[in-house]
Order: C-alpha cells, then sequence, then structure tokens
C-alpha cells in the first residue's frame, strides 16, 4: 500500500466560508481529471470525502476544512500511484483557487 499524500492549503476565510467555496467550487472535478471514470462527493461535518475511479481502482481524497487552513489526504493505490503528481496537483491547485479568489461572486 502507497503512503498517502498529505498536504495543507492555508486561508483566511474562516471554516464556514472555505466549506461553503469548496462546496459549490469543486463541481468541475471531471474536467479537471478526465482520467477518472467516475467521482463522487460526499460531506462528513467538515470532511470532504472525494473517491477518484480510474483504471479500475478507487482512491480516496480526505479535505478537512478547519478555520484557517484546508487538509488533503491522498490514498493512491496500485497503478493510480503513477498519476499521484497529477492527482495531487488538481486538487491543490483548484482548492488553493477556490480559498485564495476574493473576486465577488455573482
Amino acid at each position: 500500500m502507497a503512503q498517502p499524500v498529505r498536504f495543507d492549503i492555508p486561508h483566511r476565510l474562516g471554516r464556514d466560508e472555505a466549506r461553503r467555496r469548496m462546496d459549490k467550487g469543486l463541481g468541475d472535478l471531471d474536467r479537471a481529471m478526465p482520467f477518472a471514470s467516475r467521482i463522487g462527493k460526499t460531506w462528513q461535518g467538515d470532511r470532504l470525502v472525494i473517491e477518484v475511479t480510474a483504471l479500475g481502482q478507487v482512491t480516496t481524497a480526505n479535505l478537512d476544512v478547519a478555520e484557517d487552513k484546508v487538509s488533503i489526504e491522498l490514498a493512491l493505490p496500485g497503478l493510480l500511484g503513477m498519476f499521484g503528481q497529477k492527482i495531487a496537483g488538481v486538487f491543490q491547485k483548484r482548492t488553493a483557487e477556490l480559498l485564495t479568489d476574493d473576486r465577488p461572486e455573482r
């Protein structure tokens, strides 16, 4: 079993606003990960659990929303380890964009 990939994305939004942005803004993951055959998202308290199915395997991303950061942990089994940097990069880039975009919403 591969070691999980972990990283934090700091923010200054507070837990509620960060969670709202994550909930609203992660709807486009299927476009960012065209290699995935299925992407499922569920909230468990302040944890967003995302399951990505690719190459017949399932990887789980846990995004824990805190007052000042979002902690992300990815489990990349088997062949998905080959895409580890790409998968982690997608989560890191998209989450950082959501948490730092100061433009007013329309």
